[in-house]
């Protein structure tokens, strides 16, 4: 899960693979920052297409994400 703010200032959150989190994990800040930009991009252009989640602040979008992970991880366990 990843949260973002776009340019007109509504926050969102979105889903991305394992393997992508794993390399965004990795990447220096101005990468990730470069590649989130090109994924809003292809967000705004194809929203249906993809499970995105807007909030009207950055601490709900933040909250909304750290609970979608721990009930991810907690599934996993299950």
């Amino acid at each position: 899960m990843i949260a973002n703010k776009d340019d007109a200032g509504v926050y969102f959150v979105f889903a991305i693979c394992t393997n992508c989190s794993i390399k965004y994990q990795r990447w220096s800040p101005a990468i990730r920052k470069q590649q989130l930009r090109a994924a809003i991009g292809l967000l705004a252009m194809n929203p249906s297409r993809y499970n995105v989640k807007t909030f009207d602040s950055k601490a709900a979008a933040w909250i909304y994400t750290e609970l979608e992970i721990q009930a991810l991880k907690d599934a996993k366990h299950d």
